[in-house]
């Protein structure tokens, strides 16, 4: 089975107001159902915050938490009003499931969080 959410052309904002470093800002998610696949996304993120260290710290997630984060070292994504853009793909055998990407703030503080061309997927392996 082919999972695809397809490509966001316009941009959205996803959040712009006080985040905590335990705040989740989740990007999309995907379903997928059992089976070996090369997952993954790509999308370009702009990041505001007049919070000195500001940035967010983006990954692959297993929404449930039965199984530990598909993307081991999280993508950084810079609080300098500049598009950025994020990738990441691995292959996995995995149970139904479903992904997510999910980014947290690296300090606390004001953030205006935008997001385009954003792709999540699963093709199988």
């Amino acid at each position: 089975m082919l999972g695809l959410t397809g490509c966001a052309p316009t941009a959205a904002t996803f959040g712009a107001g006080y985040y905590d470093t335990t705040d989740s800002v989740v990007i999309r998610n995907l379903t997928i159902d059992d089976g070996s696949y090369v997952v993954g996304y790509t999308l370009e993120m702009r990041v505001v915050s007049p919070v000195t260290d500001a940035g967010l710290s983006c990954q692959l997630d297993e929404v449930s938490g039965r199984l530990a984060a598909f993307q081991e070292t999280p993508s950084t994504v810079a609080a300098n009003g500049e598009w950025q853009k994020l990738e990441y793909f691995g292959r996995f055998e995995v149970p139904n499931i479903t992904v997510s990407i999910r980014c947290h703030p690296l300090v606390a503080g004001q953030y205006s969080i935008t997001a385009r061309n954003v792709d999540l997927y699963a093709t199988p392996d």
